[in-house]
């Protein structure tokens, strides 16, 4: 009996050491599981913090560009509206000039008509036209029911400078011999 107890004691402690070797065993084998699948996980946390790195990249240099795409536009701008301020300039300029000269001629019309009397004459068909302050000056008598340039003839003693359109308005004609302006 003894020896049967032996017997099982012994074969109790296989089974106790067969079952340890077994448990031990299957730790292992998760442990070998749990690496190789954490291993996976940690992988695919590098994949996706990679992916992360790459597109913040990407936004950083879509930004760049836009931030320069920004300034070479108000740089454009800024160019266009300094030419078109210089444009502006210029065409004050030319008006102010051109305005000046008309100034000039208009003050030397009016000093040739205050200073002298001129008188108009035909040239080739074309009469001398004497204006004063944008007005033309036409000559008239009394008693004349025509308007005449300054030295026709048929102008009597008794002349009388008038604008054209005062003797439009008092309805006189133009004289056919020295033709006024009409």
């Amino acid at each position: 009996m003894r020896r049967l107890l032996e017997n099982f004691e012994s074969r109790k402690t296989i089974i106790k050491i067969t079952n340890i070797s077994i448990v031990f065993l299957m730790l292992i084998t998760f442990a070998i599981n749990g690496i190789a699948c954490g291993s996976k996980q940690a992988e695919d946390e590098k994949l996706s913090a990679n992916k992360l790195k790459v597109e913040e990249k990407e936004k950083l240099e879509k930004e760049k560009a836009d931030k320069k795409q920004a300034k070479e536009q108000q740089k454009k701008e800024q160019e266009e509206k300094v030419r078109k301020q210089q444009e502006e300039k210029a065409k004050k300029e030319q008006e102010e000039k051109t305005n000046r000269e008309a100034e000039q001629v208009v003050n030397d019309n009016n000093s040739m008509v205050s200073t002298t009397e001129e008188k108009s004459t035909v040239n080739k068909g074309i009469p001398k036209i004497i204006t004063r302050n944008k007005s033309v000056i036409v000559y008239t008598s009394k008693k004349d029911d025509k308007y005449h340039n300054d030295g026709c003839k048929y102008l009597k003693n008794n002349k009388m400078e008038i604008t054209l359109k005062s003797a439009k308005k008092g309805k006189l004609k133009p004289c056919n011999k020295c033709r006024p302006p009409r």
